[in-house]
C-alpha cells in the first residue's frame, strides 16, 4: 500500500514538472482511482483518492497552476471515492455470495447418502467425501492424490472399472455396477454413476 501510494505521490510530483497539462493529469486521476479499488476497506480507498486529490489540488494551488477546467478531473477524483465504495461493497457481497453457495455445496456433497469421488484426467483421486470413507473403509489421506485402481480389484474386476473410467474420460455419462476395494482387503459391491 505504502509502494502504491509513494508511486502516486511520484506522479504528482511528475505531472507537476509537467505544468499540470490534462493530458498527463487525467491518466494520474484515473490511475488514483483504478487502484484505490485494491484496498479492502472503504475508509482505506477513500484516505488513498483523499490523499492523492488533495496532494494534486495544494501543489496546483501553491505552483499557481491551477485552472477551472481542472475542476472537473478532481471533482471526478473525489466522487471516485464514492464509486470505489459501491465497488467494493458489490465485491463483497459476490464473495460472501459465492462463499454461501460453496458452503451449501460442501454440506450437500458431506452429507450425501451417496459416496463421491473427484479425479483428475490421470484417474488420481482429488477428492473423496465421507460416505465413500464409510464405504471402502479408507481415510481420505490414505486415498487422495492415488490412482483410482487402488481401490478397485486387480483382474477382470479392474478391465471393467478401467472401461468405465475410459468413457468418462471420452466425455460420456456412465452407469455400471462393480466391486470396490475395502481397506481390509474385502470386496464390496457398488453402482457407479460417474459424469466428466
Amino acid at each position: 500500500y505504502i509502494s502504491i501510494l509513494l508511486l502516486h505521490v511520484w506522479a504528482v510530483f511528475v505531472a507537476f514538472l509537467r505544468e499540470f497539462e490534462l493530458a498527463f493529469l487525467l491518466p494520474v486521476a484515473l490511475s488514483t482511482f483504478i487502484f484505490s479499488l485494491i484496498f479492502d476497506k472503504f475508509y482505506k480507498s477513500f484516505l488513498f483518492i483523499f490523499s492523492i486529490t488533495t496532494l494534486i489540488l495544494v501543489v496546483m494551488l501553491y505552483s499557481g497552476e491551477w485552472q477551472t477546467e481542472y475542476t472537473v478531473a478532481l471533482a471526478a477524483l473525489y466522487s471516485g471515492a464514492i464509486m470505489a465504495d459501491i465497488i467494493l461493497k458489490r465485491r463483497n457481497e459476490y464473495q460472501q455470495e459465492i462463499q454461501r453457495r460453496e458452503d451449501q455445496y460442501i454440506t450437500l456433497v458431506e452429507n450425501m447418502n451417496d459416496g463421491l469421488i473427484y479425479l483428475d484426467l490421470q484417474l488420481k483421486i482429488t477428492y473423496v467425501n465421507d460416505r465413500f470413507c464409510e464405504i471402502t473403509g479408507h481415510n481420505r489421506e490414505e486415498v487422495t492424490g492415488k490412482h483410482i485402481l487402488n481401490v478397485y480389484p486387480s483382474g477382470d474386476a479392474a478391465k471393467t472399472m478401467m472401461r468405465f473410467f475410459s468413457d468418462l474420460s471420452g466425455g460420456k455419462t456412465v452407469r455400471m455396477e462393480g466391486q470396490m476395494l475395502r481397506q481390509d482387503g474385502t470386496l464390496v459391491s457398488v453402482q457407479m454413476a460417474g459424469a466428466p
